[in-house]
């Protein structure tokens, strides 16, 4: 039944299928359906989800893991599905679920280290690491407590080590609360550890669902407390603290006789909020698309928007989960229009690529009591919008107001989150954009409209509604007789550092795409052709997807790389065509027809919407993603067909506004039945695109397995995989920053309190979203290339086996080029899209980050040490193995 099943295409009655040979009783079945259950159950959940069928995905994975509890594949495949929901708690659970079942799965390692080391977790280890941080909050509790507020609440302790430091302190009672069930875990663990259990009542719950005498026998004199966000208030500080103040703590100091235990206190006291407007291409290129035509696309018809995500990162406290939940957003939205929606992302931007440059001062726009009831009450000034003139200092372009804060402990204490600062939190950013800044379509080009000179004025407006602190651009005041033409990129002169790696990515030159048009090319040089009269379709789209759309080489190489297979599928057509020509055609007849041929081919390639083909050029385009390269190939060839079987609703809106902007949306199709991966499909396609790399540095989730798949389901015997090849880099290095962002390093900096040993569980092997540029690090290795991988190796006839390139392992060897400790192996890729165009995800000028693993225990070094490293390819994830020889 199974077979015929997959044999029909009916992924669903193969399903039902196992999970009816699931609930037997035969010992030996789950070994022999184990991998095909695998592929049958993702494929089948990736259908369901497609069709917005969410909920019944979701049953799918349930049921099966509840079959097959045992079963790692399911663990980790469920919680990439729960990651795509934005639910990743419960997905980090199912990751490390499976790596208890099976320590050694790469794939469930990787996906961990989308979540543990992305912003939504990995924000610990810096905090944990900040030595000034922690002092600062071991100071103020002790004062406190020292003076009389010896009866604490810590709301939201994460790891407990504030109530460790109460405690220490002397406080005589300690009540700590978190939300996150792994975090009450973990910090059971730290308080017997440093035999606080008895010490601290530990209580898994908001502060918010707190009462008295329910959860605490009486109001405490302190609540210590970091639920502070990049932009300070993002975490649910504000309805924590006014709920604390009404329901849990003594009421505040009335006057300055009363006794310090007889009233309630706030650490931190409060909090001064400043603000500076700035220049930066890294945040630009995230947040506004840069020209009106992609290619040969135009994309004037839909006016994209970009929707920061609140920053739940590595600018946030040690502490657990939010106070406050927040939604996670889709990959694209439609409509929006309320800049009240539009929270801030946040940003260490002085480790930006290119940097930035301050075109304002800093200024204070927001002063706070914390130790004030009232704070930021709907009544409250702050709730309204307040309006301040920035006067300009620099000559610039305007992307983006930062913000940061002091966040006042005591009256000495004092915490700063600044560029300046070097501390753990990151600087909020409110890029401003076309859907957040009122600019009048009749003022002319947007872009220009941004740039300002010394002199001028930036009008920012800022507002606390909404629990969220808000800053936007009002308006620019040019008092200049003239715009500026064009600004420089950044403001800081590149560093030597900087400059060592734009010699290392010369150093892959010849790999790289050198027809790329010149990024000074004017924009009525880029919109010359066509002109839409429709009214713009609004989008919005995460920072990762502008990214993309504003990556001139990429796109570049994609259109070449296409408009060469198209060109080559032609000639073998007309080759064909010639070889059908009647044999009884005299020989100057025979000329004469191969001139006209070549004649047609030459004006076809000149005025591709004019040929009028029988056959059409097929492309598989298996991006979950916003992907280009299928849309530039119906650009340039209208007889083409272009299927996206894995993109999801939204971005189906997206293409089809592109497509039917560019008058090819008859050329794209979405759902297809078999789905094109399945093993009834036909191979009917001529060209099967993929997305290789992430953003975030690593190879894309089930990637090579994919295109294994596709070349049997999907392509004709002559069809090709697009992009041909792909050839992977990486060096090994000693870098301090990646340590502190990865792992605990000991217990200097959390005062001696034992919290390493357990929150370095939590440790990755893979720290992903490195911008390797902008990071300090010791080169320890020349860079060496483990893997060249070509996608288009000829299967072997009547072979069974994978192609080599979903698995492989390899041995390098070299000497070490400097003294010091191995403690990550960064890697990157060079993207072939065919033999002249090429991509390299180290190019600080593409939209990709890099990627580094992180060694276990870091190698001592000698220069000229001998080095080993084994390097393993397997289900689309990497793995480095060190040895030192001496």
């Amino acid at each position: 039944m199974i077979d015929a099943s997959l044999t029909a295409g009916d992924l669903g009655h193969a399903f039902s299928g196992y999970l009816y040979l699931l609930q037997g009783e035969d010992p030996g079945c789950k070994d022999r359906i184990r991998d095909d259950f695998a592929t049958v159950l993702h494929q089948w959940a990736e259908h369901q989800e497609a069709a917005g069928r969410r909920e019944d995905a979701l049953w799918c994975y349930e049921v099966a893991r509840r079959l097959w509890p045992e079963n790692a594949e399911i663990h980790n495949s469920m919680g990439v599905f729960l990651h795509r929901l934005g639910q990743d708690e419960e997905a980090a659970s199912c990751f490390r679920l499976a790596l208890e079942i099976d320590p050694g799965f790469a794939g469930a390692q990787k996906n961990l280290s989308n979540i543990v080391g992305s912003p939504f977790q990995g924000w610990h280890f810096p905090m944990l690491n900040d030595k000034k941080r922690n002092v600062g909050y071991q100071t103020a509790i002790a004062k406190a407590v020292t003076q009389g507020h010896d009866r604490v609440l810590d709301i939201g302790s994460g790891t407990g080590l504030l109530s460790v430091f109460a405690v220490n302190a002397g406080a005589k009672s300690v009540f700590a609360c978190e939300e996150s069930q792994d975090m009450v875990r973990l910090s059971h663990d730290v308080l017997a550890a440093n035999q606080m259990q008895d010490r601290v009542q530990l209580l898994h719950k908001l502060s918010t669902d707190m009462k008295v005498p329910e959860d605490i026998p009486n109001r405490v004199t302190l609540v210590v407390t970091e639920i502070f966000d990049a932009g300070l208030f993002g975490e649910g500080a504000v309805s924590t603290l006014q709920h604390a103040w009404k329901h849990l703590l003594l009421p505040p100091k009335a006057s300055d006789s009363q006794p310090a235990g007889s009233y309630g206190r706030v650490i931190p006291a409060g909090a001064t909020v400043f603000a500076q407007v700035v220049q930066c291409q890294h945040i630009r290129k995230q947040y506004r698309v840069l020209n009106e035509r992609i290619c040969n696309l135009n994309v004037r018809a839909v006016r994209f928007g970009t929707e920061c995500q609140k920053p739940m990162g590595g600018n946030r406290e040690e502490k657990g989960t939010s106070q406050k939940t927040s939604e996670t957003s889709e990959n694209l939205r439609k409509p929006h229009s309320d800049y009240q929606e539009e929270p801030y992302t946040s940003e260490r931007i002085s480790e930006v690529p290119l940097s930035y440059k301050a075109l304002t001062p800093a200024m204070k726009v927001l002063e706070i009591d914390f130790n004030d009831p009232q704070i930021l009450s709907a009544d409250h000034a702050t709730s309204e919008w307040k309006h301040m003139d920035f006067p300009v200092l620099s000559n610039g372009r305007v992307d983006a107001i930062i913000s940061w804060f002091d966040l006042r402990l005591d009256e000495t204490e004092t915490l700063s989150s600044s560029p300046e600062s070097a501390s753990c939190w990151e600087q909020a950013v409110f890029p401003v954009s076309s859907s957040n800044f009122p600019f009048p379509q009749s003022d002319g080009n947007f872009e220009d409209t941004l740039c300002v000179d010394k002199g001028a004025t930036i009008t920012v407006a800022m507002s606390c509604r909404d629990e969220c602190l808000h800053l936007r651009c009002a308006n620019i005041t040019h008092h200049a007789a003239s715009k500026m033409e064009d600004s420089l990129p950044a403001g800081k002169p590149a560093s030597s550092h900087e400059e060592a790696m734009e010699s290392m990515v010369t150093s892959f030159e010849q790999n790289l795409v050198t027809s790329a048009d010149s990024a000074g090319r004017s924009r009525k040089e880029n919109c010359s052709a066509d002109s839409p009269t429709d009214i713009p379709a609004s989008y919005t789209l995460q920072p990762d997807t502008i990214s993309i759309l504003n990556d001139q080489k990429f796109n570049n190489a994609c259109y070449s790389a296409i408009k060469n297979l198209i060109s080559e599928n032609e000639l073998a057509e007309e080759h064909i065509d010639l070889a059908c020509v009647d044999s009884s055609l005299t020989k100057p007849e025979l000329v004469s027809t191969q001139q006209s041929a070549s004649h047609l081919h030459s004006d076809s390639s000149k005025n591709s919407s004019h040929k009028s083909r029988t056959s059409k050029f097929s492309v598989l385009d298996i991006a979950s993603s916003a992907s280009l390269t299928g849309l530039f190939a119906a650009k340039h060839s209208s007889s083409t067909r272009v299927c996206f079987p894995n993109s999801q609703s939204e971005t189906r809106s997206l293409i089809q506004t592109i497509a039917t902007a560019n008058g090819i949306e008859d050329c794209v199709e979405f759902g297809s039945e078999p789905h094109p991966l399945s093993p009834s499909s036909e191979a009917t396609f001529d060209v099967l695109v993929a997305v290789l790399v992430a953003p975030c540095g690593t190879l894309k989730e089930r990637v090579l397995e994919d295109i294994a798949v596709g070349r049997v389901c999907a392509l004709k015997p002559t069809g090709r995989i697009l992009p041909a090849s792909v050839s992977v880099f990486a060096m090994c290095i000693e870098c301090a920053s990646l340590q502190r962002d990865s792992e605990v390093l000991g217990t200097d900096s959390t005062m001696g309190v034992k919290i390493d040993e357990f929150i370095n569980k939590y440790k990755v092997s893979t720290f992903l979203d490195i911008h390797l540029s902008a990071r300090s690090y010791k080169q320890l290795s020349p860079p060496f290339l483990p893997f060249h991988l070509n996608l288009n190796e000829k299967p072997k006839p009547d072979s069974t086996d994978l192609p080599s390139f979903v698995n492989q392992t390899t041995t390098h060897a070299f000497e070490a080029i400097n003294d010091g400790t191995i403690t990550a192996i960064p890697f990157w890729f060079d993207i072939g899209l065919d033999a002249s165009n090429h991509v390299n995800t180290l190019d600080i000028e593409t939209h990709w980050r890099q990627a580094a693993f992180l060694l276990p225990e870091g190698q001592l070094v000698r220069k000229g040490d001998s080095v080993k490293v084994t390097a393993t390819l397997e289900n689309s994830c990497l793995v480095f193995q060190v040895e030192v020889v001496r």
